[in-house]
């Protein structure tokens, strides 16, 4: 054979060697292409599954909002001045909210999500936040020592004269009790967790909070306050709870070295507890001051018949627009010095921004807290 021809067969052969190949892997690949084909519908039903228990999720939390905006303007008034109800309402928008985010977590979603702000924004209301929560919080916990108000009955929504159909949950008395330990505040840490832990019992076996939780944030707080015993035995009961718990095998081995350097003997370590001390934080005013501010807050400092005979009113017109306009001021008493402005603004203006006011209201601070103070005393 020619060398010609010899190279032209040895080509084709070769040629033919190599189409059958890819001809071989392209069979073999679209063969696992039509095996994977299969698993698609079954992974598209789970997804169709998973749509639709998100888009029930979301009927079921646009059926709440709306049987909550059918509630009256009175209804929502109240709800808004109350404390326990206040800081209920702004859990809930928090929790509502997060829910939201959840649900709409996709392009489709995020649209949603900028509507909803976009809305919010036109009715120039924020979406209340943690620190609007903690706010809340701290401002029970003011009007609990001013008020010197039980922790059961703050958390049964009995707060002075008023009332709520709502009482806390475990976990809303944890959660405060948290934001005070947040701030270090480990005296309203102890008798709001105490208080968690006794609602807890009470919810079993529907608990709202878990005990290994309380217990973790009560130990710490009672060894701040100086009960190291129970401290040592909360954390041990926390250990057997939870064995696996990243800090409560060395708190145990803290607290028992902490006994030790007080010269105490190990066989006396969980003996002889003693009741518990919590000793109220100091604030920054002088005791006697601070008394004295909480006493006048209760209405507790009567004024002397002869102090009254010394109040009186006056026109305040120390400066050039008070000539034209001065305002009417009566001394209700001289120590402290408290007085009373009358007749600044008048009751149209005080109408007037009453009616822009209460649509727009969706946060509670501590000045809506001095508000209700100041309602609820008239």
């Amino acid at each position: 054979m020619e060398p010609a021809m010899l190279t032209a067969v040895l080509l084709v052969l070769a040629l033919q060697n190599v189409a059958q190949g890819d001809l071989f892997t392209s069979i073999a690949e679209m063969e696992l292409l039509l095996e994977a084909e299969k698993g698609i519908p079954d992974l598209l039903d789970l997804y169709i599954e998973r749509f639709q228990q998100r888009l029930d999720e979301i009927k079921q939390l646009s059926l709440e909002k709306k049987q909550q905006s059918n509630r009256s303007l009175g209804n929502n008034m109240r709800l808004i001045t109350n404390p326990v109800s206040a800081y209920l309402l702004i859990k809930k928008l928090i929790e509502e909210w997060d829910d939201i985010k959840r649900l709409a977590g996709s392009d489709i979603g995020e649209e949603l999500l900028n509507e909803i702000s976009e809305l919010r924004a036109m009715n120039y209301a924020k979406n209340p936040t943690t620190e609007d929560l903690t706010g809340a919080a701290i401002a029970l916990l003011r009007l609990q020592d001013t008020y010197r108000l039980n922790v059961k009955e703050i958390a049964d929504g009995k707060i002075l004269n008023a009332s709520v159909v709502q009482p806390f949950t475990a976990k809303d008395c944890f959660d405060i009790g948290r934001a005070a330990y947040n701030t270090n505040d480990y005296y309203h840490t102890v008798i709001w967790m105490e208080e968690a832990q006794e609602r807890l019992r009470n919810e079993m076996p529907n608990e709202t909070v878990q005990l290994k939780e309380i217990l973790e944030y009560l130990a710490f707080a009672l060894f701040k306050q100086g009960n190291l015993k129970r401290a040592l035995l909360l954390t041990e009961q926390l250990h057997t709870i939870d064995p696996n718990h990243p800090r409560a095998r060395n708190n145990i081995k803290w607290y028992e070295d902490m006994l030790a350097e007080e010269g105490m003997k190990p066989i006396d370590y969980r003996r002889n507890i003693p009741p518990i001390t919590n000793p109220r934080p100091k604030s920054g005013l002088d005791k006697n001051e601070h008394d004295i501010y909480e006493a006048l807050c209760r209405n507790e400092v009567p004024v002397s018949i002869k102090a009254i005979s010394k109040l009186y009113c006056y026109y305040k017109m120390d400066r050039p627009f008070l000539r034209l306009a001065p305002f009417k001021i009566e001394i209700l008493r001289f120590s402290p010095l408290v007085v009373l402005f009358l007749n600044v603004i008048s009751d149209e203006e005080v109408k007037m921004i009453q009616m822009l006011a209460t649509p727009r209201v969706i946060l509670i601070s501590i000045l809506m807290i001095a508000f209700f103070i100041a309602f609820i005393s008239i």
